[in-house]
């Protein structure tokens, strides 16, 4: 990692720019990692801990936890990354991983647990009317940040999801995993995508296009890539696979997302 950022370093690359801020932008894993970094040396606290004190626990997402081991006896909700074979039409379990550079991706959290957060976003940073995240905050993640002279669809953190439309959020993906959340400001309404395998099967078009046309009015083939968050059952169906055991939920239990 010091190579990684070290000027000229073994393994900088073009990483290093010499434009002024704001003249220039990309897609950085790394940055997100270093801006984690940065809130453990100004807090002196892990970044985990820190999201653990500041956000979880205070917006009340217990279920979501940067580390496995803070899951507990919970672990064995959490749900296995799939992939998928084409060829067979089958879904392979994958084991559980993580990330060294954690704050860039792997976040494990529900449905139920984002909505919280993405809410807060939503509201202004207010949570039951009480500021919880600034307002200068808020506005950095939601609005459309300049870069060289003119705004193109990025923000400090997400972007504008659709060209055409003021959907503000953020997708990711790593192998066994696809998500997306984002809120449309004009119409609040949001929509939060999590599915455990990764999209490259055919049933991701035409339910992604549903639900975006639904919600968004508009139409969503052209990132079909990017949609996440289906029935459990619809889902299996539309690959004629059987509803796998681990996802199967008994008349007796609790019906909370995994």
């Amino acid at each position: 990692m010091y190579e990684y950022f070290k000027i000229n370093g073994s393994n900088t690359y073009n990483h290093w720019y010499t434009t002024q801020a704001g003249y220039a932008w990309k897609y950085s894993h790394t940055g997100s990692a270093l801006a984690g970094l940065l809130v453990e040396i100004i807090t002196n606290q892990a970044f985990w801990q820190y999201c653990e004190s500041n956000f979880f626990q205070p917006l009340g997402m217990y279920d979501t936890h940067w580390l496995f081991n803070n899951f507990g006896p919970n672990i064995s909700r959490v749900a296995y990354p799939h992939t998928y074979n084409k060829e067979t039409k089958r879904l392979n379990t994958i084991e559980h991983y993580s990330f060294y550079d954690y704050p860039n991706g792997g976040l494990k959290t529900t449905v139920l647990d984002f909505a919280k957060f993405l809410k807060m976003l939503m509201s202004g940073g207010t949570v039951n009317n009480v500021q919880f995240l600034s307002q200068a905050s808020v506005t950095l993640m939601t609005e459309l940040v300049p870069i060289r002279g003119q705004y193109d669809r990025q923000t400090v953190g997400m972007w504008r999801i659709f060209k055409e439309r003021s959907v503000i959020g953020h997708d990711g993906g790593e192998r066994g995993f696809r998500t997306l959340a984002g809120f449309d400001p004009e119409t609040n309404n949001a929509i939060i995508w999590f599915s455990n395998t990764w999209p490259d099967c055919e049933c991701f078009v035409p339910i992604g296009e549903e639900i975006f046309t639904q919600y968004f009015g508009s139409s969503a083939s052209k990132i079909a890539t990017d949609l996440h968050e289906v029935n459990r059952e619809a889902y299996f169906r539309s690959l004629g696979l059987p509803l796998p055991r681990r996802f199967q939920i008994s008349p007796s239990s609790s019906a909370r997302p995994t």
